[in-house]
């Protein structure tokens, strides 16, 4: 599952952990090959410190744990995603997720759009018109399937 994995120069890729239920991303960390594997094995989600250079395993000492439900990968090979059922906290500050806070003047939320574009019923019935245009310049008229 990881032979094409791209690591960095560190031998480190940087892996997100979301909550399966929520979808709640909750945090960022890093994790070598060794910490990848053990958390094939192990179901729970390892990752790697960079500051103490040793693999720990999420909550093993907080008992805040990550039981990883699935790993994906991203389509450039370079980013884990590790879709997991949080116990406790995710955020070494107490947070459920890293995430939660927001800088002023860093976050701003999209405006609520009411009614937002359905692009693909506006697609489809533009392509039916076009498929209808191209169909009739090919079949003669009297050999098209009427409803």
């Amino acid at each position: 599952m990881f032979d094409d994995l791209h690591f960095n120069e560190a031998g480190l890729v940087p892996v997100i952990a979301q909550d399966v239920a929520t979808k709640t991303v909750l945090m960022l960390a890093w994790a070598n090959l060794a910490a990848l594997e053990n958390t094939m094995a192990t179901g729970l989600a390892t990752y790697y410190s960079r500051s103490r250079g040793e693999q720990w395993v999420k909550g093993a000492t907080s008992g805040h744990t990550q039981q990883v439900r699935e790993v994906r990968i991203d389509c450039d090979r370079d980013a884990v995603l590790y879709l997991v059922a949080q116990r406790g906290v995710a955020c070494h500050t107490g947070g459920y997720s890293c995430f939660a806070a927001s800088e002023q003047g860093l976050y701003s939320p999209l405006p609520h759009d009411p009614e937002p574009a359905r692009p693909s019923q506006s697609l489809l019935g533009a392509s039916e018109t076009a498929i209808s245009r191209d169909i009739s310049s090919v079949v003669p008229e009297n050999d098209r399937v009427v409803d």
